[in-house]
């Protein structure tokens, strides 16, 4: 007979059932608006993408489990997103178009594990972790790292199927008239720009929303970092995009509200999710000497 499970892991289990119902509400909804649904709620999906990425790298329970869930949920959202696409577009079928569509969801594991880079780094180096309330006290140093010369091994092979797949994609997407198997440079620096993008997105977004949400010492605190993210992650493109522009020109007002609304949705997602975990009885915990869950209530970091 199967042992009881502790309440912590149900209601963490009941929690994330909950995200990823609301996830695909707000994808179905995005992709029925068409695009200025799209464009409105681009931040929401985005946030959705660092929350897996901080639940694969971060979370609590065996690794392949978490990779597993959030490959799941990831597709699944996306297949949702494109329902939501054929619901929205008069004469849009479920035949050609849902193919060519659902071929876009061969770059999702490579995507994710752009995303979870800068988390694994956290992890690694920190000994940071989210666990259940009542298995704080009994991760060693060890566990909370998990990321031995096994791992190390599994990443490559993740990485090396993620890679296989997106050339799959890019090779289906490749115009006709071209010589098959012989993707352009420029499709494949492409790619790795878009990577380097995810990482450096996900690093300035699901790194700080973390702390804000599980280690500030007051609520307070947190939502100023909150707002400061938001700030300084929607003025850095405007500011780059302007500087690119010629002399006299500058970013539209309209541009700037879409970004704006983009990171917004972004941040919400991300810290709401956030707070429902920690609501739900999970803390972070830093270990290296005592695993000591860090609930953002005064006491200071361990370590």
């Amino acid at each position: 007979m199967a042992p009881a499970r502790r309440k912590s892991e149900v209601n963490v289990d009941v929690a994330l059932r909950l995200l990823v119902l609301g996830y695909a509400f707000i994808n179905f909804a995005a992709a029925s608006m068409g695009p200025l649904g799209v464009v409105l709620l681009s931040g929401a999906i985005c946030g959705q993408a660092g929350f897996l990425a901080i639940w694969a790298a971060l979370g609590p329970f065996r690794l392949w489990v978490r990779w597993l869930l959030v490959l799941l949920a990831g597709f699944g959202l996306y297949f949702v997103f494109c329902l939501g696409m054929v619901a929205s577009v008069p004469g849009f079928t479920m035949n050609d178009e849902f193919a060519e569509m659902a071929v876009g969801s061969l770059f999702i594991p490579l995507l994710l594990l752009s995303a979870q880079f800068p988390l694994w780094i956290r992890r690694t180096l920190g000994g940071w972790q989210i666990v259940l309330a009542d298995e704080a006290s009994r991760h060693s140093a060890t566990e909370a790292r998990q990321f031995g010369p096994r791992h190390m091994l599994g990443l490559m092979a993740a990485f090396a199927v993620s890679l296989s797949l997106a050339r799959v994609a890019m090779e289906t997407w490749w115009p006709p008239d071209r010589p098959a198997g012989l993707l352009a440079p420029e499709v494949w620096l492409g790619l790795a720009i878009g990577c380097v993008v995810v990482c450096l997105y996900s690093a300035a977004c699901t790194l700080p929303c973390t702390w804000a949400c599980f280690l500030a010492r007051d609520k307070g605190r947190g939502c100023l970092v909150a707002v400061g993210i938001w700030l300084s992650v929607s003025f850095l493109p405007i500011l780059i995009v302007g500087a690119f522009l010629p002399s006299g020109r500058s970013v539209p007002v309209a541009a700037m509200v879409v970004i704006f609304l983009h990171f917004a949705g972004m941040e919400c997602v991300l810290m709401s999710s956030l707070r429902l975990l920690r609501f739900a009885g999970c803390v972070m915990i830093r270990t290296g000497r005592n695993a000591t869950p860090e609930s953002g209530d005064g006491r200071d970091p361990v370590g």
